[in-house]
């Protein structure tokens, strides 16, 4: 064995180099290498692997996906390939110290780097270049090969090689606990893992430069040295070769270039001319030799079983502190502990495999060596199988763990045990070449971990298992039918979008990557119970242990005469759907059989078709299995506005056919006929069992395969799941059942112990159809003699209640709600929890309409809380908890709450805050994601810092390289007005679009114009004036409830010259568009008024020419009266003035508006100068504390203490800050401007209100039409027709097939970060840049949402992803540039182009115009009067009744304002 601690250290004479070790010693050469030659490699390895145990908090904070995870792991891994090439000819050329230097340092570069990454693209790259650290491993083993002899070269690169390699452990340990102490420190999560990286370009930097001082190359000192005094000893091996010839491996090699080791051996190739060739190392190798290394079967072999072990090693370092993590949810610090482990074995494992390559060596020579690599890398494998069998459990991976490291790193030692003596002048080249065969089986291991990066245990093992996914081990194989499984809840948006993909509950490539065999267009036909193998059409032939039957259910059809003709349909499939949206071009009438749950869904989809439609149910009332009559009757009404026509109580008998066989219309069983032409049957479902008979299954004779409880057949090992199970009787058509059986059968398979059973589905659901709320749960059709109900019944508000109590109203047994579902989850949790009421079964009706119902944290975990996707109130929290969601969009993203109809949003975002603060997280006030700080902090940063312009703003205090969004932009616009009173255009695209036009948008784009009248007085020569500009252009006028003229549609294009003609009477701005004071409304007072007391129009005049133009967090409204009969409403303002017999009483923080608040009394019989002095104090205050569009009134709910605390402030100068706020009001005052004079009289400001960049053509973008001698634009309907908004859906993905750049205008026609539109052939074009003109996109100008062309004038930003966006103007929906998908809503979609700068202009990638005019044509799409939807007349007939009955009239849209 070697000796570890020799004693006076040994040299052998004749080649120089040590014959021991001595690890204790640090003696220059020899122990002074060995030392360096590890402490580099496992300083290299700090830097190579410091990202691995971060990557759970980069992540996130990156947004990265498993695929680019395993993309930067490959990055690093692979480039090292390039740089051990590289690195090994270098060695041999200039000897190991410099080079092993150069590497170190050239390696701290991208890895201090690594801190400014922002994205998976940069950190891809950055790891890219860190991957030059890996290359250390070549000089190293290059260093104690030149320094120790060949008795003991294979221990000292054992040792070398594997306490170096412990870099990799000791940086899991490390590098965590250094992002910890920094957190601890007050560092954010996203700076401190940014930081930690400073710490490995230390240890870098400090030991490469220790090397250049303080080591040597070789023996002999400096590696010059090395050839000059190994001259003599060259020419008289030389001569001894002439006396006792000893071949060596190279010179053999030209004879028989792929002649083995094995065969060397065999050739008598003892230790002592093992010592003869090592001399042979004494001269400057050729490039002819390195070239025969790379062909040299010997060297590939070396190479394959590197690969085989520190390949494996690398890839494993990279994936397993997050595969504990993921797999036994284990948290950072102890997943890197975990890793750590595999890694820190390397201070043992590595050299005892050289130790034993060394001993063997002596013994048998090179045989020994080659024996002992075949029996540790046998080992290795063994273990790596075994590894496969508890990779389920902690305990059993852990130890496996253990044995597996050992021999995959014991395996890397022996394996440059053997290094060294393949061809010794250029066993540089050698190691680096083997080194570098590590690195390519470590880039393929880390690719088939890519492949499988959700089933971690599996990549290990390289095989598939029949375990269920529940675990991470996925089945073999499903057979599938196309399409791949898809959501049957979202069928009907299907007619909105006609998009195949957005169906689909995962995309097809998805079952690649969780290694789901899927096969597609293949029918099974049977399965064989006796040998357990599933049969397709195909001749495909599939063994399993258990199989699940999941083949759902087919349309049940009434036994109706011709039900089967052309022009009938069944709604199931999306296959289903395309035949009738086109059969349904060619007719103008259908009916729908069936009024369930898709009966309706049909029939909304009818409806949206443009046809007439009718419902035909044979029960007397609509959705029989949910709700009850009276909750039918209800139901009905709300579907009566609609244009349908339902027919209850009798079925159709007979489908009449047309000469040409096709439906022309139905017999009802009355004998009763409807003209039509397109049948569509919804009337019920039954189970696909016809497989399970064939094999032999029992199925019930009506339909429906047999399970028991825990969901199995009569057959053990098959099960049978969803719409095609009879349990118990029944056979459920939701879906709610039929995910609780799936969640059963896999944890029963997956998880060992589990028990889990099927007692029956909750048929519980809360729905939305055709535009009406419906929800039932629990026992809602309990019999009289059990249950006591209570009713609700609001015959004008359209809601109905019935609540089904136990007879002596202790316990909720369950519950209809038609029109109201609010209380759905927490109701619906209330009767599943089977606890007694806490209050009075009346309380649940009456008492949830004035908000004192429980909330959020008193459902239980069980409860549901998005019934459209089966989402617990305890998986949401359980998400906050174990996931580390900490957004509604990453909750969104993780249990799916959310994303299906959208109306359990309140209650998740309730359970969300209220975990979160559980969890001791911040629920964040900031201002949005791009600022930290809430509206007043960030006020007062940029007060005190005085910031001017946004882009200083974001990057002294917000998100560095962010761009803001349609939230922070008009704040931060906001605050800079309130402070330094700049013009509103010089930050134009910061604003919002009426503070960037100056007028406020309306319905189809055009503007309105409101002067200011300064309370309220106007003489007759300016009414004239008004009138004269309203007459030129066509303006629609109205009087406001300031006492103002407001001036409606005005073009963009024409507001310049309004505005001069109005500033040229005398008129100024009115900033009825800005978040600013508006008017300060009077009375007529004592001017006129017998009753008057104070002259409440002149003081309403002085403070509104005072304050007028002042920017504030929300608008501000003042009035005030001249005595207490209050006519000017003075205590419904956001201040008000009232006069008294002594001055004036002062009151704020009142409003008006959907919440609508009395003002409180601030200060009594106040003189005018003091009035003024208080409401300077009071504006200023407001404005510096109130956060982003607060109205005075919520302002002062807030604030701690009211009305007393702000009278102390205002009027005693409690914080003794008085005379500041008057000094701002002050700045305010003298800098003011009238924002449209300054416009009026610039020409270059005129030009930003041209419609179009690139021409001076005008365009109208909405229909406008007369009403009551007035002209104002066509309705927006309440819904499009389905078909033109599908069209629309599609033209988004269509850009014509020949397409030319097309020069527009110059760059400088388009504002700074910001949009404008430009108009080619007549399709508006919206042109936008970001990155101060160094980023380009192009879009469609017109917003699908309302087809308003305005997105031009939106604000651009990005999100907290990175993704640059538009924020339409009307309704803020959010476009991302890049792709045209709507952010915050998946149903809409833009057109984008391609842009280009060139010769200083803009140009666009276009198809010619005629082509596009086709697709986006302005004329095409815009809102014109044909749109309107006509009132028509809807009835219902009767069993028996042959007279029509009219609806009334009803209000369309949702009553709450979408902005």
């Amino acid at each position: 064995m070697i000796n570890l601690f020799a004693k006076p250290l040994p040299v052998d004479e004749s080649t120089s180099k040590a014959d021991g070790i001595n690890i204790f010693s640090i003696a220059r050469p020899y122990m002074r290498a060995f030392h360096f030659a590890w402490i580099s490699f496992c300083v290299a390895f700090t830097g190579w692997f410091a990202v691995p145990p971060l990557m759970p908090t980069i992540r996130k904070e990156l947004k990265l996906t498993p695929s680019q995870v395993n993309d930067s792991n490959i990055a690093a891994v692979s480039s090292t390939i390039l740089f051990r090439l590289l690195v090994g000819p270098f060695c041999d050329r200039l000897g190991p110290r410099r080079v092993m230097a150069t590497v170190l340092l050239l390696g701290a570069i991208p890895i201090g780097l690594a801190g400014l990454a922002n994205s998976a693209t940069d950190l891809i790259t950055i790891r890219f270049f860190i991957g030059i650290l890996g290359a250390s491993f070549v000089p190293c083993q290059f260093w104690t090969t030149q320094m120790f002899s060949s008795r003991t070269v294979g221990s000292a690169n054992a040792l070398v090689g594997g306490w170096g390699n412990m870099g990799a452990g000791v940086t899991s340990l490390i590098m965590p606990q250094i992002f910890s102490l920094f957190v601890l420190f007050g560092l954010t999560n996203s700076q401190a893992w940014r930081v930690a990286f400073v710490v490995p370009v230390v240890f870098l930097v400090v030991v490469g430069v220790c090397i250049l001082l303080f080591s040597d190359d070789c023996p002999q000192g400096h590696w010059s040295n090395h050839w000059v005094e190994k001259k003599i000893e060259t020419e008289n091996i030389a001569e001894k070769k002439q006396d006792n010839p000893v071949t060596s491996i190279a010179e053999k090699k030209q004879d028989n270039p792929g002649t083995t080791i094995a065969e060397k051996n065999q050739e008598n190739v003892d230790v002592d001319s093992e010592k003869q060739t090592t001399q042979q190392n004494t001269r400057r190798p050729t490039n002819k030799e390195f070239l025969m290394a790379i062909t040299n079967y010997n060297v590939v072999i070396l190479m394959f079983m590197y690969a085989c072990s520190f390949g494996l090693e690398i890839a494993v370092d990279n994936v397993i502190g997050l595969f504990f993590i993921d797999q036994f949810g284990l948290n950072q610090s102890f997943g890197g502990l975990v890793a750590a482990l595999f890694g820190l074995m390397n201070f043992f494992s590595r050299p005892s495999g050289g130790f034993i390559s060394d001993a063997t060596n002596a013994r048998a020579g090179i045989r020994g060596r080659l024996i002992t690599q075949f029996c540790v890398l046998f080992c290795e494998g063994l273990f790596l199988i075994i590894f496969r069998f508890t990779s389920n459990t902690l305990t059993g991976s852990l130890i496996v763990l253990v044995f597996f490291s050992y021999f995959t790193q014991a395996c890397a030692g022996t394996t440059f045990g053997i290094v060294p003596f393949v061809d010794p002048p250029i066993v540089g080249a050698i190691s680096g070449l083997v080194g570098a065969g590590g690195n390519v089986g470590g880039l393929v291991l880390t690719v088939i971990f890519k492949a499988y990066e959700k089933d971690m245990p599996i990549a290990f093992m390289f095989f598939q298992d029949h375990v269920r996914e529940h675990l991470s081990l996925t089945p073999p194989a499903y057979l599938f039918r196309l399409p791949v499984a898809y959501n049957r809840v979202g069928l009907t948006q299907y007619f909105t979008h006609r998009s195949d993909e957005r169906l689909l509950m995962q995309p097809e490539a998805w079952y690649n990557e969780n290694n789901v065999t899927l096969y597609t267009k293949d029918k099974v036909t049977l399965i064989d119970k006796v040998n357990r193998v599933v049969h397709s059409a195909r001749g495909n032939k599939v063994s399993y242990d258990v199989c699940v039957i999941a083949t759902g259910s087919s349309p049940f059809v009434p036994p109706v005469e011709n039900i089967s003709a052309k022009g009938c349909f069944v709604y199931r499939t999306i296959d289903d759907l395309e035949d009738i949206i086109a059969y349904s071009a060619k007719v103008k009438r259908g009916a729908v059989i069936g009024g369930g749950l898709l009966g309706l869904e049909a029939a909304k989809a009818l409806l949206d078709l443009g046809l007439k439609t009718y419902i035909v149910e044979r029960n007397p009332h609509l959705m029989r299995r949910q709700i009850d009559k009276e909750g039918g009757a209800m139901l009905l009404r709300e579907i009566e506005k609609l244009s349908l026509k339902v027919v209850l109580g009798i079925g159709p008998k007979k489908i009449l056919l047309d000469g040409d066989g096709a439906v022309k219309g139905i017999l009802y069983e009355n004998d009763e006929v409807e003209d039509l032409e397109m049948v569509v049957v919804a009337a019920g479902i039954r189970p696909r069992d016809e497989l399970a008979k064939e094999s032999g299954i029992s199925v019930h004779a009506r339909g429906g395969v047999f399970v028991d409880d825990y969901l199995r057949t009569n057959d053990p090992n098959i099960f049978a799941i969803g719409e095609v199970v009879l349990h118990a009787g029944v056979v459920y058509g939701l879906v709610a059942p039929g995910y609780d059986m799936a969640d059963i059968v896999a944890a029963n398979l997956a998880i060992p112990g589990s028990n889990r059973r099927f007692l029956g589905g909750d048929c519980s659901a809360k729905l939305k159809l055709l535009g009406v709320h419906v929800a039932s749960f629990g026992d809602y059709f309990a019999e009289d003699d059990i249950a006591m109900p209570l009713i609700y019944k609001d015959p004008f508000g359209f809601i109905y209640k019935k609540y089904v109590f136990t007879k002596d109203g202790k316990h909720l047994l369950g519950g209809i709600m038609v029109g109201d579902t609010d209380d759905y989850a927490k109701l619906h949790a209330l009767c599943k929890s089977k606890k007694p009421l806490t209050i009075a079964p009346g309380e649940l009706i009456l008492g949830v309409k004035s908000g004192d119902a429980d909330g959020a944290d008193d459902l239980p975990d069980e409860a549901q809380v998005c019934s459209c996707n089966n989402v617990s109130k305890g998986q949401v929290r359980e998400a906050v908890r174990e996931d580390k969601c900490r957004s509604i969009g990453e909750i969104k993203s993780c249990t799916k709450a959310g994303t299906g109809c959208g109306g359990c949003l309140p209650i998740v975002q309730e359970i969300f805050a209220a975990e979160m603060k559980a969890c001791g997280q911040k629920v964040t006030q900031a201002l949005c994601p791009h600022f930290e700080l809430t509206r007043v902090e960030l006020f007062q940063v940029i007060k005190i810092k005085k910031l001017k312009d946004f882009k200083q703003i974001i990057n002294a205090v917000g998100r560095k390289g962010s761009y803001g969004c349609e939230v922070c932009k008009p704040a931060v616009a906001s605050i800079i007005a309130s402070l330094w009173n700049d013009h509103i255009l010089d930050h134009a695209t910061i604003q919002d679009t009426n503070d960037r036009l100056l007028a406020n948008i309306q319905r189809g784009g055009s503007y309105s114009v409101v002067p200011r009248v300064a309370g309220g007085e106007i003489t007759p020569e300016k009414l004239i004036v008004l009138g004269e500009v309203a007459k030129k252009y066509n303006l629609y006028t109205k009087i406001t409830g300031g006492q103002r003229i407001d001036l409606f549609g005005a073009a963009k294009q024409d507001l310049p010259d309004i505005w001069e003609q109005l500033v040229d009477n005398g008129f100024e701005s009115g900033h009825a568009y800005g978040k600013a004071l508006r008017t300060v409304k009077s009375c007529v007072g004592s001017t006129w008024c017998r009753y008057g007391i104070g002259d409440s129009v002149g003081f309403a005049i002085r403070i509104e020419n005072r304050y007028k133009g002042i920017r504030a967090p929300h608008k501000i409204k003042g009035a005030v009266s001249g005595c207490i009969r209050e006519c000017a409403e003075a205590q419904g303002k956001d201040f008000g003035l009232i006069a008294t017999d002594k001055g004036y009483n002062v009151y704020v923080c009142g409003n008006g508006g959907s919440k609508p608040k009395h003002a409180v009394l601030l200060a009594k019989d106040v003189h005018e100068d003091l009035c003024i002095k208080y409401l300077d104090r009071f504006m200023m205050y407001y404005i510096h504390t109130a956060d982003k569009l607060t109205r005075t009134a919520r302002w002062l709910e807030k604030m701690e203490g009211g009305i007393e605390y702000l009278r102390r402030v205002i009027i005693d100068d409690h914080l003794g800050i008085c005379a500041e706020l008057e000094e701002d009001m002050a700045r305010l005052l003298d800098t003011y401007q009238c924002e449209w004079t300054s416009v009026v009289k610039d020409p270059a400001r005129r030009t930003q209100f041209k419609q179009f960049a690139n021409t001076e053509d005008t365009q109208p973008s909405i229909e406008f039409i007369a009403e009551r001698g007035q002209r104002r634009p066509a309705d927006w309907p309440k819904e499009f027709p389905i078909s033109e908004s599908a069209e629309l859906y599609k033209a988004a993905g269509t850009q014509g097939t020949s397409k030319s750049w097309f020069k527009l205008s110059p760059v400088d026609s388009f504002p700074l970060d910001g949009g404008e539109v430009i108009k080619y052939g007549d399709v508006q074009i919206a042109v936008f840049n970001t990155h101060s003109r160094t980023k380009w996109y192009a879009t469609q100008n017109m917003c699908p949402h309302k087809r308003a062309f305005v997105l031009s004038q939106g604000l651009v930003g990005d999100d907290e992803n990175g993704t640059i966006k538009v924020s339409c103007p009307m309704h803020k929906k959010n476009f991302a540039l890049e792709t045209g998908e709507c952010i915050s809503d998946n149903e809409l979609k833009i057109m984008t182009f391609d842009v280009k700068i060139e010769d200083n202009h803009v140009w666009l990638h276009l198809p010619p115009t005629e082509e596009l005019d086709r697709i986006l044509g302005t004329k095409k799409w815009m809102v014109n009067k044909n749109h309107i939807k006509k009132e028509r007349k809807s009835s219902v007939v009767r069993l028996g009744s042959t007279v029509e009955v009219g609806c009334g009239s009803g209000g369309c849209g949702d009553n709450k304002l979408e902005w």
